[in-house]
């Protein structure tokens, strides 16, 4: 599994992540996750797996939170080729380099 090139120092949830009751505690972590692996140039191309290791779940919790994620509109799958997904956050978040 390929670890994607972290450039912050910290994650963030946005408050209207954070308030939304129908995400789960993981829901919100993951968003949280693909917002700051998400990339201008790239997207997030982090996998269930990475994911999963990360959050210390099951990579079928992953998917599923994903999924709920895309259907509330908080992420999108940019692109999938069969094997590779991009991910795209569609919140708009602070990030440090935008205090630069």
């Amino acid at each position: 599994m390929e670890e994607p090139k972290r450039h912050f120092k910290y994650i963030t949830i946005p408050i209207e992540i954070f308030d939304n009751e129908e995400l789960t505690p993981l829901e919100k972590f993951i968003f949280a996750l693909v917002d700051v692996l998400d990339t201008p140039e790239e997207g997030c191309y982090a996998s269930n797996a990475y994911i999963a290791q990360k959050c210390m779940c099951t990579e079928r919790s992953v998917s599923s939170a994903i999924s709920h994620l895309c259907k509330l509109g908080y992420i999108k799958v940019a692109a999938f080729n069969g094997r590779n997904r991009i991910l795209r956050s569609l919140v708009k978040s602070v990030r440090v380099e935008d205090f630069s």
